[in-house]
């Protein structure tokens, strides 16, 4: 009997996996050894003079730092001066760089530059290494009040004031294995340095049954809060017009286009809307050619749109600008972008505001 091809791959898959095993231990006893050092002060760490959150995660991929650090951004940033940090993952410079209204996600990657697009009342700034990202933003400005670590999590050469975990309901971190034959970037025993966990893209119905089940599988420390959040996605609006789409949804064809690490929670909403006629998935944070675009366009035609992440739109906005020049705008389609919100399930956003400002205090 033929087995189904699903099935065949699924096996192949694990197998694959199994076999990765050993190298993932190995990685993660070096991760863990680097742990041990900076926890022992045979490696020193930078502890800022004002209070910095480190926003950050135990896996590869997407677990909603982006989503969760504008959050915090924009409620920290009535009261205080802040400013957000990040690496600027995948830009094509180096060094220390602040944002402003010119900068590209080649410059300082779609990540930070959408922040910044978001927040344009707050400072946004990359550096590979975080310590030096600091004092460059301290020696410019005194009065600044809080920064937030974008992406730190393993940048053990700061120590944070608070440390966020975030982890995705469908994919937890105690649930998966080391890279590369998962997606944890240390043994999940890392955990350890968090003060509040998060569990982003959660469900609308997720229940009070299940949150009581997972927290109990989950066996946190005493000294940690767990979280769950959930996406509130906005209206469709143009990538470089910025206005929202005025036609009716249900009636529009639809490509989707992304270059994100987990595409489906997007896909999954984009195909509420209407009618998708064609997926295209690339890897996270590509960054588009005109080639990619083309055939994409040509399949698109005119009386079709194209929907994109957030993120992708920062990537994908100065091509179009460029393209609307060139000889594939003859059948250019019009792109638009999704916005998406954070929002805190069974009412918990105002316990979540307490447990930070205790801490900064």
């Amino acid at each position: 009997m033929q087995l189904p091809y699903k099935l065949v791959t699924f096996v192949a898959v694990e197998k694959l996996r199994y076999l990765l095993m050993p190298f993932g231990w190995i990685y993660g006893l070096v991760m863990l050894l680097r742990s041990r050092l900076y926890k022992s002060g045979f490696f020193s760490s930078y502890n800022p003079p004002i209070p910095t959150i480190c926003i950050g995660n135990l896996q590869v991929g997407g677990t909603g730092k982006t989503p969760h650090t504008e959050f915090l951004a924009a409620w920290l940033s009535k009261n205080h001066k802040i400013a957000v940090l990040s690496r600027g993952y995948k830009r094509k410079t180096k060094g220390f760089i602040k944002a402003s209204p010119l900068s590209t996600a080649l410059e300082i990657g779609d990540e930070p530059l959408q922040i910044s697009r978001k927040n344009p009342n707050i400072t946004v700034a990359v550096c590979e290494k975080r310590a030096d990202g600091i004092q460059k933003l301290l020696s410019e400005d005194a009065g600044l009040e809080i920064i937030l670590l974008d992406d730190a999590m393993q940048h053990l050469s700061v120590t944070p004031e608070l440390t966020i975990l975030l982890s995705e309901l469908d994919h937890p971190y105690f649930d998966d294995k080391m890279m590369p034959a998962g997606r944890l970037r240390e043994f999940y025993t890392g955990e350890k340095r968090a003060d509040v966990i998060i569990f982003t893209k959660c469900p609308l119905k997720f229940s009070q049954i299940k949150k009581i089940e997972f927290i109990r599988q989950l066996d946190p420390y005493d000294h940690q809060e767990v979280y769950f959040t959930a996406y509130k996605y906005g209206k469709l609006k143009h990538i470089i017009s910025g206005e929202e789409f005025s036609g009716s949804i249900n009636e529009q064809k639809m490509i989707i286009l992304t270059g994100i690490a987990n595409p489906k929670p997007f896909s999954t909403q984009v195909r509420s809307f209407g009618t998708v006629t064609d997926e295209f998935n690339f890897p996270d944070h590509h960054n588009f050619s005109e080639t990619d675009l083309s055939d994409i366009f040509e399949k698109a035609g005119t009386d079709t749109i194209i929907v994109t992440t957030e993120k992708d739109a920062m990537r994908l906005e100065p091509f179009v600008q460029q393209a609307t020049e060139s000889a594939i705008s003859k059948q250019f389609p019009s792109i638009y972008y999704i916005p998406i919100e954070t929002f805190f399930l069974f009412d918990e956003e105002v316990r979540f505001k307490s447990r930070i400002l205790e801490i900064l205090k």
